[in-house]
């Protein structure tokens, strides 16, 4: 009776192993998703959280090509813009480098796609935590509610030309830290190009107005290019350019609510972006808006009052 229970055991046993076999389980951090799009939403979740690492996995069969993109692809999703403040643009300017593996399984008999991602950001848990402080106290201290793209635009572009410092001494520094990032201007109140466009994107898109990045090359009065980033802001569905960072170092209004003819003389988009991103996706107004760039900065905030009236009616038309 003994060997029969033994035997019967040992059967249970090589059925049970022949059963994990066919239908294996990756143990992995992360769960399981129909889409890529699903996984993209996931990663994007994780980053705002800093986490560093990060697994998805999805129900998909791959051929050896495919698994060499779909790290990319899925990451590239992650970041897309959504009009949400801290996603988007907000992400994919705050994180120095990721690196990405992906390998093929079986999940209870359907084909598996793992991807692990290993992600460095240039701020952590507690300094997003302060920055989301700062940006509802910004928020409440500019009083926005019911003001027009204009008026939410122009408060938001003045504050932060009042409260940043360009940090000179990491200017040519293209892998450093807070200095890039919104924490950086807003809590610490300095930073590079970066750190200004950051700032006007989170707090215009929790404003309400829709805003994007764009970088590429400045060229400045003296004739030399470097790396250089900027906003492209919306009013009333028309995008204009600004550069809070060029007008806070001149002290001007020069480079708020440009055209595409007078900006593209010395601000140079990047390949990534390329001709349709202003065109067709966001087009870029082909007129300037309703400033006098030769006059006088005082004289420009005297005739502030007269000009948002102006436009507000524009608006209104």
């Amino acid at each position: 009776m003994k060997t029969r229970v033994i035997r019967t055991a040992v059967m249970m046993l090589v059925m049970m192993a022949l059963f994990a076999a066919v239908f294996s389980y990756a143990v992995v951090d992360g769960e399981y998703y129909d889409t890529r799009e699903e996984a993209a939403v996931a990663l994007r979740d994780a980053m705002k959280h800093r986490e560093k690492y990060v697994t998805v996995a999805i129900y998909e069969k791959v051929d050896e090509e495919s698994i060499k993109t779909i790290i990319g692809d899925v990451f590239a999703m992650a970041l897309e813009h959504t009009g949400k403040p801290k996603e988007g643009d907000y992400l994919k300017y705050q994180f120095a480098e990721y690196k990405g593996k992906a390998e093929t399984d079986l999940h209870w008999g359907s084909p598996v796609v793992i991807i692990r991602y290993v992600i460095d950001y240039y701020t952590d848990k507690e300094q997003e935590k302060l920055t989301n402080e700062k940006v509802k106290e910004i928020i409440k201290t500019l009083d926005l509610k019911g003001k027009s793209d204009y008026r939410k635009i122009r408060a938001i572009h003045d504050y932060l030309c009042d409260n940043i410092d360009y940090d000179v001494e990491k200017s040519g520094d293209h892998k450093g830290g807070t200095e890039h990032t919104a924490y950086g201007a807003l809590v610490e109140g300095e930073a590079v190009c970066q750190g200004y466009a950051l700032s006007m994107y989170r707090l215009l898109l929790e404003a309400g107005v829709d805003c994007r990045i764009v970088d590429g090359e400045g060229t400045e009065t003296n004739g030399l290019s470097s790396p250089h980033s900027w906003n492209i802001v919306s009013i009333g569905g028309v995008y204009f350019y600004v550069d809070t960072t060029w007008d806070d170092s001149s002290g001007s209004m020069d480079y708020f609510l440009r055209n595409r003819d007078d900006f593209e003389t010395d601000h140079v988009i990047s390949e990534e972006y390329g001709e349709a991103f202003v065109t067709e996706e966001y087009p870029v107004s082909q007129s300037g808006f309703p400033v006098d760039y030769d006059t006088p900065v005082k004289a420009i905030r005297k005739a502030s009052k007269s000009l948002i009236k102006a436009f507000d009616s524009l608006e209104a038309a």
